[in-house]
């Protein structure tokens, strides 16, 4: 699971160059890869609450990406 999610987040973040936004995405996809993967359900939803979290911690970013200010890697 851990190997699918970090090559979600390498691909998004070389698509659109934003390190936020491959982070976001690989999270909000993260609890169903584990589920996908057949892992038990408390870690799917340890995984969901996690991944809430951490997208609640990117919130500056998310302002930044909506009004064009975020920084880009190259």
């Amino acid at each position: 699971a851990g190997l699918a999610i970090a090559a979600v987040w390498g691909i998004i973040t070389y698509i659109t160059k934003y390190v936020s936004v491959g982070s976001i995405i690989a999270l909000s996809i993260s609890p169903f890869i584990m589920y996908y993967l057949s892992s038990p359900i408390a870690y799917v939803a340890y995984c969901a609450l996690g991944a809430v979290y951490i997208i609640y911690l990117h919130r500056e970013n998310i302002k930044r990406l909506i009004s064009g200010n975020e920084n880009k890697v190259r």
